[in-house]
């Protein structure tokens, strides 16, 4: 099989999910929750051709401005 490079990198609050996502598939990790004000500081605006999010909705203390994230990517 083909392997393809790809640029990824990973957004994770918490600490031992991020870890895991580092040390076990060696994807960079900004451990922090996705906002407005991280992707401005991150340089990440119109970055992403990809976002994949999985029940964060329910866990993200902003959801309004996690929202405004994803029309910012």
């Amino acid at each position: 099989m083909d392997k393809k490079k790809v640029s990824l990198v990973g957004i994770e609050p918490s600490k031992n999910t991020a870890k895991k996502c580092e040390r076990d598939y060696r994807i960079p990790v900004i451990k922090d929750f996705l906002n407005l004000k991280l992707i401005k500081k991150k340089k990440l605006q119109n970055s992403a051709d990809l976002l994949i999010a999985n029940n964060v909705l329910a866990h993200n203390p902003n959801i309004r401005n996690f929202l405004k994230v994803l029309k910012e990517f």
